[in-house]
């Protein structure tokens, strides 16, 4: 046999089921398992998730590298396994990646790397100034994506947590500059850098506009109207939990949602959340939102909070549903919800505004925005159905607010964010 520097194998896989999930933390997990069976030194990873579709990925060896990348419309992947010496068998890495990947069949075509009779060693000795160090593991890219657009995070580790529960693919990251970041069916639900924003925005503004919007119905002006009871569909969460019981004349807080696993995991990894679940006023019902709502009585709560990050969430919520849940409400009551980025789904914020028109007047519909950098465009409009607007609030309710907001020491909501949040660009105001 021809001595060599090292090995090179080509491999091509066709067929693979396990390539249609799409899933750059399976692929990866497949190429490190592949070169741990090999015997092979990981020295560190680098995998990236390309838009609509696609994986590539390269595992660098101490004995050289492994690299590959998927066509999952095809069910194919192209892998490249080059190897130092003969102390591992490329040949093993093929088959174990054929079988992990189930793929239906392959081909491989094995290439000698540097044949010794071609080569001249050279005298090397390297300066006296170079140091060894051992190099650190390369970051993994983190990608939602969809037709049009992919929002990447760089990841630092495996998962911290990942589960196919009942209804969805629930995945915990830690991530380099947003901190820990919960994914549901490859989702981007929240980041801990930046998910106060939005649910200081779902909560604050529309509890503090009932407040103001309520206060001359009241039959004593000196104690206005108070939020008592709270219903939350969806936000498993807790993220909205966090919010919601910083209000403390808050008597009882229902969520119904219906993955109990969102909430376990929530639990033991995403630790600043935490306060959430030890609030006494809380009661988590795991059930369908549409059969609680079909068994809750007339007139139950005061408000009505939709969290739907995704807004395929938001469609059982149609025209239909909108005349049960305001006979839900009582008197003054209200029901929020995210509409989504005006930019990327324009038309979720025009449709649910018109099949809210069926059911309150234009004048208690209250469209507003606030700027979320994890959330595709960077920014999310909201609807507040049941509550008037206040042009501009008096020098009393803007102190009630900063004060709230420094005691709480909220994260995004204030005084002037409160209005500042009513005005629409031009092509927001437009889809209305």
């Amino acid at each position: 046999m021809t001595q060599t520097l090292g090995r090179h194998l080509l491999l091509e896989l066709y067929d693979c089921p396990a390539l249609l999930l799409d899933d750059v933390a399976q692929v990866e997990a497949q190429l490190r398992a592949a070169a741990n069976h090999i015997g092979a030194s990981i020295v560190g990873v680098m995998f990236h998730h390309f838009a609509p579709y696609g994986v590539s990925g390269v595992v660098v060896i101490e004995e050289s590298h492994l690299t590959i990348h998927t066509w999952p419309e095809w069910g194919f992947a192209s892998i490249d396994i080059f190897t130092c010496g003969d102390s591992i068998d490329p040949w093993q890495a093929y088959l174990f990646l054929k079988e992990k990947l189930g793929a239906a069949h392959g081909s491989a075509m094995e290439m000698r790397r540097g044949e010794k009779r071609l080569l001249n060693r050279q005298d090397y000795f390297p300066t006296q100034n170079a140091q060894i160090a051992t190099a650190p593991l390369l970051q993994s890219w983190l990608t939602e994506r969809d037709e049009t657009f992919a929002l990447s995070l760089k990841r630092l580790s495996a998962p911290l947590f990942q589960a196919q529960s009942h209804y969805q693919k629930i995945e915990i990251y830690q991530t380099q500059a947003y901190g820990k970041a919960l994914l549901l069916d490859a989702k981007l639900v929240l980041t801990e850098k930046d998910e106060a924003a939005y649910h200081e925005m779902l909560v604050h503004l529309p509890f503090f506009q009932f407040q103001f919007s309520n206060f001359d119905k009241h039959p004593n002006p000196e104690t206005p109207l108070t939020l008592q009871k709270v219903l939350i569909l969806g936000g498993g969460e807790g993220g909205i939990l966090r919010q919601a019981i910083r209000h403390q004349h808050l008597q009882v807080i229902d969520l119904v949602e219906i993955d109990e696993m969102v909430g376990q995991a929530s639990r033991q990894y995403l630790d600043f959340l935490a306060p959430a679940w030890r609030d006494s006023r809380v009661r988590v019902h795991h059930t369908n939102a549409t059969d609680f709502l079909a068994h809750t009585p007339p007139e139950s709560y005061d408000a009505i909070l939709i969290d739907a990050t995704d807004s395929k969430r938001l469609l059982p919520f149609e025209k239909a549903h909108y005349a049960h849940i305001k006979s839900l409400l009582r008197k003054g009551g209200f029901v929020v919800m995210p509409t989504h980025s005006p930019y990327i789904e324009p038309q979720v914020l025009q449709n649910q505004y018109r099949n809210l028109q069926d059911f309150w007047d234009k004048n208690e519909l209250l469209p507003y925005l606030a700027h979320i950098p994890t959330f595709p465009s960077g920014m999310c409009s909201f609807i507040v159905a049941g509550l008037k607007r206040k042009e501009s609030l008096s020098h009393m309710e803007k102190k009630e607010i900063q004060f709230f907001s420094e005691k709480e020491k909220l994260f995004y909501y204030n005084a002037e964010l409160h209005t500042a949040a009513f005005a629409l660009p031009n092509f927001v105001a437009r889809l209305l």
